[in-house]
């Protein structure tokens, strides 16, 4: 049974009421960015790591302390960094039959976020860098 659908940079997600990870079920990813992006024995996933590697980013290494929170010190809504929302959204949900994110750690917008029941917002999950 599909609950509701979720338009986000124009594609649909389809999400089921009875598994929403972080309000309906455990959240398997409580530390958001830290949780998937890991060093194992032969690859570093972590994100200094990977932007590094790119080699067209500046080091984030001692720079960052909280992440995402201390990227949208550069990453703003109109700015050459561009918006750090864009970004995240687009390398984590674009794509959706091919992307990483959705496809191996099954991961979706609870990945990120959580949703604050009395409240109702939500709000992205921010914690201490893992390098």
């Amino acid at each position: 049974m599909i609950a509701s659908l979720v338009l986000i940079t124009g594609t649909i997600f389809a999400q089921n009421a009875l598994d929403i990870q972080g309000i309906t079920s455990e959240d398997k990813l409580p530390k958001s960015c830290v949780d998937c992006h890991t060093k194992d024995t032969y690859t570093d996933y972590r994100v200094n790591a990977i932007l590094n590697n790119r080699g067209n980013h500046p080091d984030i290494t001692t720079v960052v302390k909280i992440i995402p929170n201390d990227c949208v010190k550069c990453h703003k809504p109109n700015t050459s960094a561009g918006d750090l929302s864009d970004r995240l959204h687009f390398s984590h949900i674009g794509n959706p039959k091919e992307n990483s994110y959705i496809q191996v750690m099954k991961a979706g917008c609870m990945g990120c976020h959580t949703f604050d029941n009395k409240s109702g917002k939500i709000n992205i999950k921010s914690v201490p860098v893992n390098w």
